[in-house]
């Protein structure tokens, strides 16, 4: 299946262009692809028909960088957000055939002119609760760039579905030093953690801080700090037993910390190094569901060098890999798993798609061999 339709015309106003999609997801009801992309638009489709049945136009005049899903939505809506370059986030609710049942009035970020990098909804106790990553400032002045924020915002989004208006008020920010370029909430909704970077439209001007953030999302406050290195940050995330915090670097290296003793990392996983101009480096990475008879320690990472590792991280440094394979679409942009991880879904940037069947007879024989534990020497 192919979602053809962002698009915008070239400068000569002859011939329309596609444009990059910088987020695409999967509805809560799984009835819907939702995306954003460069030309200002947020495209609703049909996931099983791939027909595309809404377009939604706003007075943004930048790119929509980034889709969130709410994971509670009643049934027959879907209610998600998205967030623009020039500091805008819109709150829609979907209907069950990909209509507007109701929508936020539009929020700007706090604080002076700056993009907004990322958005994600929270879980459990804080399924309502908003987070967005914001950019340095863009001020004209000499601290351009500095002073990035994650800003929460918070309501009980449901009953206001109810009365036909979604609403959402700034409750509070976190301050970093740098722009946030990623976040991620825990799966219980209590913790977010955040990577930073230069601004978007900087270039390689500017770099982030290398310094990963955990915040307790009830006082939005700042609880942890890790020094990652990693100066471009693409994704970070917490693992399903919220012990573990990984940052994904344009470097190709996957950094993995133990909360419980954050000085240093406990691995830094790595891919074959490559230009940094000819990719983005790790872009993506999935945590080994639980239930598939693995620990909470499995984690796929796919990278610049075109290559998909699984990666057991309670072993020692060089027992960690279990195995890895050439995914052959070049470097890769994007993974996402079926629901019990037999199938794993690889998207390259050149736009290819393959889907894998995973043997899990593997990871089961691995485990039974002989393992190399990690000790707090080798820490």
């Amino acid at each position: 299946m192919q979602l053809y339709g962002h698009e915008q015309p070239n400068q000569a106003g002859d011939q329309q262009l596609a444009v990059t999609v910088n987020d695409i997801k999967l509805s809560y009801s799984k009835n819907f692809f939702i995306s954003g992309a460069d030309d200002h638009k947020t495209m609703i489709w049909n996931a099983e028909t791939g027909e595309r049945v809404n377009v939604l136009v706003e007075d943004y005049r930048s790119r929509v960088n980034r889709v969130a899903i709410l994971e509670d939505s009643q049934k027959d809506q879907d209610i998600f957000a998205t967030c623009s370059e020039e500091g805008l986030i819109d709150i829609y609710s979907l209907d069950e055939y990909g209509q507007i049942i109701a929508r936020n009035k539009q929020l700007a970020v706090p604080g002076g002119k700056r993009g907004i990098s990322s958005i994600s909804f929270g879980y459990g106790y804080f399924w309502d609760c908003l987070a967005a990553g914001l950019e340095g400032l863009d001020n004209g002045f000499n601290n351009d760039g500095l002073q990035g924020q994650v800003a929460f915002y918070d309501a009980n989004i449901l009953a206001r579905v109810a009365v036909g208006q979604l609403g959402f008020r700034h409750v509070s920010s976190g301050t970093t030093s740098r722009s946030v370029s990623c976040l991620s909430f825990s799966s219980s909704g209590k913790y977010l953690v955040c990577g930073t970077s230069g601004r978007t439209n900087a270039g390689d001007d500017e770099q982030g801080d290398g310094i990963l953030r955990v915040f307790d999302v009830h006082h939005a406050k700042e609880i942890e700090t890790a020094i990652s290195g990693h100066e471009d940050v693409n994704l970070v995330e917490f693992s399903p037993c919220e012990q573990y915090i990984i940052s994904c670097s344009n470097s190709n290296e996957v950094a993995v910390f133990d909360r419980r003793l954050l000085s240093q990392p406990l691995h830094r996983l790595c891919h074959q190094k490559t230009d940094h101009d000819s990719n983005a480096g790790i872009t993506s990475a999935l945590w080994w569901p639980t239930g598939l008879g693995t620990s909470q320690s499995m984690l796929v990472s796919g990278g610049g060098d075109g290559a998909v590792k699984l990666w057991d991280i309670r072993r020692a440094a060089e027992d960690t890999e279990v195995w890895s394979f050439d995914a052959m679409l070049g470097p890769i942009a994007r993974m996402v798993s079926s629901a019990f991880f037999e199938n794993l879904i690889v998207g390259g940037d050149t736009g290819a798609v393959s889907v894998f069947t995973l043997d899990h007879g593997i990871v089961s024989q691995y485990n039974e061999r002989p393992m190399a534990l990690l000790s707090r020497d080798d820490e």
